[in-house]
């Protein structure tokens, strides 16, 4: 067990060299409470993002957007200056008509939690910094 940590964490410090990287300031549009929900303007269009819970990396959670009028919903999560391998979802259409993925973060063996999400919706587009918890 001891043994497969240490090759996971290797790995992800293989493959996240920018986590260390000092982050700038969050600029309009942050969702400072994803759990609560925050909108996000795609061009004049709104939507509402949810997360299921609180985002922890490696621990999974739902991401439900409300945009009942789209054809597409993906999902990008990244870091600024973290080179990482792609972290992008497409949502699922829901029943009810909202679009839902389980999203996984990745580690940043720095520790750093500031995340941004970017939401295409169609052919429009928004980013959104957050942060996760440890």
């Amino acid at each position: 067990m001891h043994q497969s940590l240490v090759s996971v964490l290797l790995l992800v410090a293989a493959i996240a060299p920018g986590c260390s990287r000092p982050v700038p300031s969050a600029g309009a549009g942050a969702c400072p409470d994803p759990v609560r929900g925050c909108l996000l303007d795609l061009d004049g269009a709104t939507v509402a993002v949810r997360f299921s819970e609180t985002p922890r990396a490696m621990r999974p959670f739902l991401l439900e957007v409300d945009a009942p009028d789209a054809a597409s919903v993906k999902a990008d999560f990244s870091m600024v200056g973290m080179d990482m391998v792609r972290n992008r979802y497409d949502l699922l259409r829901t029943p009810e008509g909202r679009w839902r993925a389980q999203v996984v973060l990745p580690v940043c063996v720095s520790g750093r939690q500031d995340w941004i999400l970017t939401l295409a919706v169609n052919d429009r587009s928004a980013s959104a910094p957050f942060s996760a918890t440890r």
